[in-house]
């Protein structure tokens, strides 16, 4: 029988403030990454809790989006996901490699500058989970996968904590987003955490 996630207010308030010091920490390393040439905001974090069928149905509004998949491990296991339009990711392939190389070069070191931002996103906003709710998680090596890898990765029911924050940089509006995937053993254990941080139990 598959368990149920169910967030209430209390959960999502305490997650937006995780997440929102984890963009924090993520805008300073990008600011210093390209040199604090670029102003670069972000919005106040959104949590929602969607199924793995309804986080398709978002990729399935982008012709090509990447994905940037990280498994993490330790007191709650599952795997955080950093995405964004193929698009957008080229533009800030481009910020984090510089400007002054050539268009080719760029297409050829392209994948390897969005898996490192993505996972200064994703490090980022896991170690203001781990840190926040005093609880040990480890990280694997992230790997990018794209539309059609994760139409059958993502198959199943198992519930998603979304992270929505829309940061821009600059005059360029560039939008991403974190999913966390929780597999089904970690959810009790997840929720009874932060009822522990609310005093709730």
């Amino acid at each position: 029988m598959t368990v149920k996630l169910v967030l209430g207010p209390d959960h999502t308030d305490i997650l937006a403030e995780i997440f929102n010091m984890g963009m924090g920490h993520s805008i300073g390393a990008l600011s210093k990454i390209t040199g604090h040439e670029y102003e670069i905001t972000f919005t106040l974090p959104k949590v929602s809790l969607i199924t793995r069928k309804e986080f398709l149905t978002t990729v399935n509004e982008f012709k090509r989006m990447a994905l940037i998949v990280q498994e993490y491990s330790g007191e709650i296991e599952g795997n955080a996901i950093f995405y964004l339009p193929s698009d957008a990711g080229k533009e800030l392939a481009k910020l984090f490699i510089g400007t002054d190389i050539s268009s080719d070069q760029v297409e050829k070191l392209e994948s390897d500058a969005i898996i490192e931002i993505g996972n200064i996103f994703i490090n980022s906003a896991i170690s203001s989970l781990s840190s926040f709710l005093n609880i040990r998680v480890e990280t694997k090596i992230p790997e990018m996968m794209f539309h059609d890898r994760v139409l059958s990765w993502m198959a199943g029911d198992d519930e998603i904590i979304q992270l929505n924050a829309h940061f821009s940089i600059e005059h360029l509006k560039l939008e991403g987003s974190i999913a966390f995937v929780l597999e089904n053993e970690s959810i009790k254990k997840f929720i009874h955490i932060i009822d522990n941080q609310l005093g709730n139990s």
